[in-house]
């Protein structure tokens, strides 16, 4: 009864103790993981959670319903979210299904509680072709190549080798009712079509398409695995302080490169990136270039370096207090007060450390933050000369696409510290200074200069 089920369905991924949130629908799919489950985990640490996306009215609610009804028979809890996801999706400017998929995993997302809680959702093998067939006619690459991921963080899909048959065999085996989604039989989506057009003709073909198909991405994955480790390996032979190193970006293979790329910019929160915002930045990358990205992001190719950069103001100004602050250009300002600091000890053990202390007794106005200006000229502690900032700017390799991004601080009228060059001279800590503001900045990938 079910065996088949039994021998495909793969539990590993989820731990001895935690919640196991699952996505359920009150179909087929759902209904034989959660029955699987019960069998399998104790029914205190199983949680049901459903979805009503208002899109069907009545029979929306009645799945509800049905859904609620079954686990209060089975003993395991339940929890019900309504969200208009068309109302939604208009007020986001984006697709129902994609809006509906956004509330679903921002939901089951909420219900973790602790590390150890996993969402555990009912894809399937035909889903898995579905999804592989969709990315393959949109011309995908590899990523779109290995279909539906087994695991990603915390959600598990244990039912991604069972067909869509061998469940509904499963149901029927165990006596399991279950609801069907009346849209599922319409031509609406792409995936509905593929599933009642494409599909059924490459099953004519090969009867055992979602078993083929299983091992393309099995393979696909592999290549793309190794791709990623040697991109990897590319992107920190190729980082500097303001980006990565475009002469060893065009020494690579362009397999390599294109991966390593999108990598960086993922790592930037870029957002969704296709693959002609890759191809375009990969075959140009020479000094001038420069390409707009989604969220409002532009790379530069400059002095050698491709820099990233969010579009932003070029001149902004805020004043500054003890504490943190928020600036426009991805970092944050901490500044901490400090008296009674061994300013002879601190020059000795940690000149980076000191480059970052201010003496309070020169600070006589307000501290404000802000981006250059044209003229600006800065004073660097010990150097004995005075230089635009054009000029240091120049000499510390910051490329222009970064210029406006560098953050400087000024005391009545006059610049006290500038990120990377340190503080000023007239700023700077001796060996009579009682009393320091200490400077940190902090940005999403790195913290430097922590206080403790």
């Amino acid at each position: 009864m079910g065996d088949r089920l039994l021998e495909t369905a793969d539990l590993r991924g989820i731990p001895e103790k935690g919640t196991v949130i699952v996505a359920f629908s009150g179909g087929a799919d759902s209904m034989a993981l959660t029955h699987f489950l019960m069998g399998r985990v104790s029914k205190d640490r199983i949680l049901c959670a459903h979805v009503n996306h208002m899109l069907r009215g009545a029979e929306a609610e009645q799945d509800s319903l049905f859904a609620e009804a079954f686990c209060k028979r089975t003993g395991i809890r339940f929890v019900l979210l309504r969200e208009d996801v068309a109302a939604l999706a208009e007020k986001e400017k984006i697709g129902t299904e994609e809006c509906g998929r956004l509330v679903r995993y921002r939901f089951f997302g909420s219900l973790r509680k602790s590390e150890d809680d996993v969402i555990v959702t009912a894809h399937n093998a035909n889903d898995n072709v579905e999804t592989v067939l969709m990315n393959l006619v949109k011309g995908t690459g590899l990523s779109g190549l290995c279909g539906i991921p087994e695991k990603r963080g915390a959600i598990l899909r244990p039912l991604l080798l069972v067909s869509r048959k061998e469940i509904e065999r499963y149901c029927h085996a165990n006596g399991l009712a279950y609801v069907t989604d009346s849209t599922n039989a319409e031509d609406m989506c792409t995936r509905n079509r593929l599933r009642h057009h494409v599909l059924p003709e490459l099953t004519k073909v090969n009867p055992k398409i979602t078993d083929a198909v299983a091992r393309l991405t099995e393979a696909v994955k592999e290549t793309r695995d190794f791709l990623v480790m040697t991109a990897e390996a590319l992107l920190e032979e190729a980082r500097s302080s303001y980006g990565l190193s475009l002469e060893e970006l065009r020494q690579a293979h362009p397999a390599v490169r294109k991966q390593a790329l999108r990598l960086w910019l993922e790592g930037q929160n870029c957002g969704r990136l296709s693959a002609g915002h890759i191809e375009k930045l990969a075959a140009n990358l020479s000094n001038g270039s420069r390409f707009s990205l989604p969220g409002g992001l532009e790379v530069q190719c400059s002095a050698d370096v491709l820099t990233l950069r969010r579009e932003t103001a070029s001149v902004w100004e805020y004043p500054v207090a003890i504490g943190e602050t928020k600036l426009p250009v991805g970092k944050v300002l901490k500044i901490l007060k400090k008296t009674g600091v061994d300013t002879q000890n601190v020059r000795k053990i940690n000149n980076l450390l000191f480059n970052s202390l201010l003496d309070c007794d020169t600070i006589t106005d307000a501290l404000t933050v802000r981006s250059r200006r044209a003229g600006d000229r800065f004073t660097p502690a010990g150097r004995g000369v005075t230089k635009t900032l054009k000029k240091l700017f120049g000499e510390m390799k910051i490329p222009a696409a970064n210029r406006d991004e560098i953050v400087i601080l000024q005391s009545g009228g006059e610049i006290v510290y500038v990120e990377g060059a340190g503080v000023s001279e007239k700023a700077k800590v001796t060996a009579d200074t009682s009393c320091v503001f200490q400077i940190a900045l902090e940005t999403d990938e790195t913290r430097e200069n922590e206080y403790d």
